[in-house]
Order: structure tokens, then C-alpha cells, then sequence
């Protein structure tokens, strides 16, 4: 008796199975099978069929939720199959390149990219990393017009980790485009306006100061020569300063321009060159580099920031002591690291945040253009750099500079 119940229980329990399955296949996945106490095979099948249920459940929630998400984005969505064919799209890719679902589905994603053969090489990435951020590439509209684009991608898997297909979202980045390419334009006049006016204020300049230092030679009335030394400061102040606007104007067309450089050769070259400057020998410059050493990078633009740097040991020296100034370098890894120490004056933490601030200048004794570290910060970037550097007031200043080792 006990076993024709047993039977009948077990009889039951297989069809309560069935049933499950047959609600589950009708998309009723929040159907459950009822566990028993016994653990035997039966409970175990029940098991496995209330999981893949909730699997099911939460597969149709998502691609629900997905699906209101899919059509709401305002960028375009490509869905591709494990081929890479387009297997859907959002209604976005209609409105920018034209295409309709039914032009698309099954076509080569790839095959919409100009050039094509670098898409394809985007699949690899995606397939190893999973995952593609921002990637800058050109789509081709229905109407064969181009259309600059970014693209991000990540790879479609199921449960089991099993490759399913990509997704593709293409932002529309032509007005982007257009005003990068308006603010190039922009700098670009302004850069030739800056060149131009300061090229031509420069003559008259460089004139004035010529005539006062005669007259200041040739005057003997103490006002008169109170007056012209007055105007030949601030037209030398002038002069600097223009020289510095068109040292910016020519470095942005430098900028690319890469060769071969002896860096010893060219700090004994640029320090010779200020020699006429002022107070330039009553600093003590030591040069610890090997004659030989020699790396590519932007000749103008190195020059540029090694003549700033020694003006500055020369012109903020600290005249209560013997004044000197060394240059150092170094080959680090895949970098040249140069370094500029002096025991000037230093500069006082209050302002050591804005000493690279365009017209800055930060002492009484700085009658320059406010430029110099503005000019040397920029080009240290242009070629690539850093700098670094660190000040003690009374003690002096080191500047630290690291640029590419190009090869």
C-alpha cells in the first residue's frame, strides 16, 4: 500500500513538472515548482527549472528596459550580430546618415567607416578588451557624404560568457568639429595678427632705444638725462615684450619641427648669446654635460626654454652673494631630464602658484614682459614635457625639465 503511494506521489510530482515547463514555454517565467523535503532527482530537476525560470524572467526585464532605453538615446545605437553584420538599429541612425533598418540589417558594420580596413581591426580590440571607448572615425551617409563620428563599442555575451555580438554607440561629432577647426582658424589670425604688429612696432622700438642711448651719451643736463633714461627703460621694457609675443607667434609654427640636438653645444651657444646682457658677468654659469650628448627633439623650442630660465639665474640673482648658476642633464628611460639651479633671490610661496601665469611678475626687480616662465611652461608642453620646480627665498630656484627621448 505504502508504495502504490509512494508511485502515485512521484507520478504527480513528474507532472507537476510538466506543467511547470509547459507555463515557463508560454512565458510565464514567474511560474515556480513546488520543492519537496525528500532532495531526490525530482527536487533537483525543480531546482534547475525555477533558476533558468528566473534567468528567463530577468533576461525579459532586461531587454524591456533595454529596449526603451535603445530607442530613447539621442546618439546611434548599432547592434551586431557574432558575424558583425547589423542586426538592428535605433532610430538615430536614421535621422543622421539616412539608413533604414531594412538598408542596414545584415550589412558589415565596417563596410559603413571610411577607411573601412581600420574598423576591422576595432573588432580584435573589443573581442580582447571587452570594451572600446571614444574612438575618433569617419561614417559614410546614405547620400555618400562623410561624417566625423566617435565611436564606442563593448561586446555582447550571454550567461555563459559566449560571444553573442557587439554594440555600437556612434556620436554625431561633425559641430565639434566645426568649432575646433573655427578656434584653430581664430588662433591662427591671431597669431599672424600678433607676428605682424609686433614685427612692425619692433623697428620703431629698437630706433627709440638706439637714439636715447646716444643722447643719453651726448646730453649733459641732469633733467635731460633723467628724461631719456626714463624713456629708453621703458622702450628696452617695450621691446622685450614684443620680442616675447613673437617668440609665442613663431614657437606654434615650430612646434612640429623635430632634429637632431647637442645639448651641450647648444646651452654654450645660448649662453654666449646673452653675454651682452646685463649683470650676464656677474653670474658664474657651470655647464656639467657631456659634449656629446645628443638627442632629437624641437631645437627652437628647447633654445627658447634654456634662454628664458638662464636670463632668469642672471636677472633675479641674489647680489649678496657670489652668483652662480649650473645646468645639468640626463638620459632617464624614454626622457631627458635637464636641470637649471641658481642661488638667486628664490620666490616667495605666496606666488610660487602663478610665476607661469601670462604678464606675471612677481618681484620688485622684475622689469621684464611677465612671459619668460609663461613661454617656457608652454613650450616644455609643446615638446611633449614637464616642469617642475622648486624655490627657497634667499637660497635660489631649481627648474626641472623632462622631455622625450624621440627616436
Amino acid at each position: 500500500m505504502e508504495q502504490k503511494k509512494a508511485v502515485k506521489q512521484k507520478n504527480q510530482r513528474i507532472e507537476d513538472i510538466n506543467k511547470l515547463i509547459l507555463e515557463i514555454a508560454s512565458g510565464n517565467f514567474s511560474a515556480k515548482g513546488t520543492i519537496s523535503q525528500k532532495q531526490d532527482e525530482i527536487d533537483a530537476i525543480t531546482v534547475g527549472i525555477n533558476m533558468l525560470a528566473e534567468e528567463l524572467k530577468e533576461s525579459t526585464v532586461s531587454r524591456d528596459y533595454f529596449n526603451r532605453i535603445y530607442s530613447s538615446i539621442v546618439d546611434m545605437v548599432f547592434i551586431l550580430n557574432k558575424e558583425g553584420k547589423i542586426d538592428s538599429i535605433n532610430d538615430e541612425v536614421s535621422k543622421c546618415l539616412g539608413y533604414t533598418e531594412e538598408d542596414l540589417k545584415n550589412v558589415d558594420f565596417y563596410k559603413l567607416f571610411s577607411p573601412a580596413r581600420k574598423i576591422k581591426s576595432v573588432y580584435k580590440l573589443i573581442l580582447k578588451e571587452k570594451s572600446l571607448l571614444s574612438l575618433e572615425k569617419k561614417i559614410r551617409k546614405k547620400d555618400h557624404n562623410i561624417l566625423p563620428v566617435s565611436i564606442s563599442g563593448s561586446a555582447l555575451q550571454d550567461n555563459q560568457k559566449r560571444h553573442q555580438g557587439m554594440l555600437f554607440i556612434v556620436r554625431d561629432i561633425s559641430k565639434l568639429k566645426k568649432y575646433e577647426q573655427d578656434l584653430l582658424n581664430k588662433n591662427k589670425e591671431m597669431d599672424q595678427f600678433v607676428y605682424k604688429a609686433s614685427h612692425d612696432i619692433k623697428g620703431p622700438l629698437i630706433s627709440i632705444v638706439g637714439l636715447t642711448n646716444i643722447a643719453i651719451k651726448e646730453v649733459s643736463d641732469p633733467m635731460s638725462m633723467e628724461y631719456f633714461n626714463l624713456i629708453n627703460k621703458t622702450a628696452s621694457r617695450l621691446s622685450e615684450t614684443l620680442v616675447a609675443l613673437l617668440n609665442i607667434a613663431v614657437t606654434e609654427k615650430a612646434r612640429k619641427e623635430v632634429s637632431e640636438v647637442n645639448l651641450f653645444k647648444l646651452i654654450h651657444e645660448t649662453i654666449e648669446s646673452l653675454t651682452t646682457k646685463e649683470n650676464a658677468e656677474q653670474v658664474k654659469i657651470t655647464v656639467s654635460i657631456d659634449p656629446d650628448f645628443i638627442f632629437k627633439t624641437n631645437q627652437f623650442l628647447l633654445t627658447s626654454v634654456i634662454q628664458n630660465l638662464i636670463q632668469n639665474g642672471i636677472k633675479y640673482r641674489n647680489t649678496k652673494v657670489a652668483s652662480v648658476l649650473n645646468i645639468q642633464a640626463a638620459i632617464l628611460q624614454k626622457h631627458v631630464e635637464i636641470t637649471i639651479e641658481d642661488n638667486g633671490i628664490g620666490i616667495e610661496k605666496s606666488i610660487q602658484s602663478k610665476i607661469f601665469d601670462m604678464f606675471f611678475r612677481g618681484t620688485e626687480q622684475s622689469e621684464g614682459s611677465g612671459l619668460g616662465l609663461y613661454i617656457v611652461k608652454s613650450n616644455v608642453e609643446k615638446m611633449g614635457g614637464s616642469l617642475s620646480f622648486s624655490s627657497k627665498p634667499g637660497t635660489g630656484t631649481t627648474f626641472k625639465i623632462e622631455i622625450p627621448h624621440l627616436r
